[in-house]
């Protein structure tokens, strides 16, 4: 079976604009909101948006702001897959307990 970059990151639970501006971060290094949204083709109020749904995913990294800019960098595609998989065991192993919550016990 055959899987893009796109499908294979919508995957880790990221919808299209979170794809377009981490592929864009990931390929800047580091960079500003405004270069993340010139480079991804998203507007600059939905980059910051966006970046911040991604921080929150432990997908991006916000550094503290230097000489009044802020920058950003995308943690490496490994290191995304292996916080989507230890967040996927976690969850597993919740999975008695849901079930138990299924049939009403």
């Amino acid at each position: 079976m055959y899987m893009d970059i796109q499908t294979a990151l919508k995957t880790l639970g990221l919808n299209e604009k979170q794809v377009a501006i981490y592929l864009a971060l990931l390929q800047l290094g580091q960079a500003t909101a405004y270069r993340v949204a010139v480079k991804s083709g998203q507007k600059r109020p939905t980059t910051y948006i966006v970046l911040d749904e991604l921080i929150a995913k432990k997908m991006v990294i916000k550094l503290p702001e230097t000489e009044g800019r802020t920058l950003y960098f995308a943690r490496t595609p490994e290191e995304a897959f292996a916080e989507a998989n230890r967040s996927l065991v976690a969850a597993k192993a919740m999975l008695p307990e849901i079930l138990a919550l299924a049939r009403g016990q």
